[in-house]
């Protein structure tokens, strides 16, 4: 998280924009978008999730995240413990 928020920082360093700025673009609070550039893991996803949109980056994402990357060779049939005495 620390990495992602360096890069989301040096992104905003590019477009000469300031935290208050892109906060505003994000429809975030200037402190949760903060937290965002301090890479704080309790940042909420909704909000990384607008961040790596402005940033461009949400289609290579989704693309790595691909259906076929967590269907392959997985047993979709429920797991259930025995049951206590049996």
């Amino acid at each position: 998280m620390k990495q992602w928020g360096e890069g989301v920082r040096a992104r905003r360093i590019e477009r000469q924009e300031t935290q208050a700025q892109t906060a505003a673009r994000l429809g975030l609070s200037v402190s949760a978008y903060r937290r965002i550039e301090s890479g704080c893991p309790g940042t909420a996803v909704g909000h990384w999730i607008r961040v790596l949109a402005l940033c461009q980056v949400l289609p290579a994402l989704n693309a790595a995240l691909e259906p076929s990357l967590f269907s392959e060779g997985i047993d979709r049939r429920r797991v259930r413990k025995p049951r206590a005495g049996a």
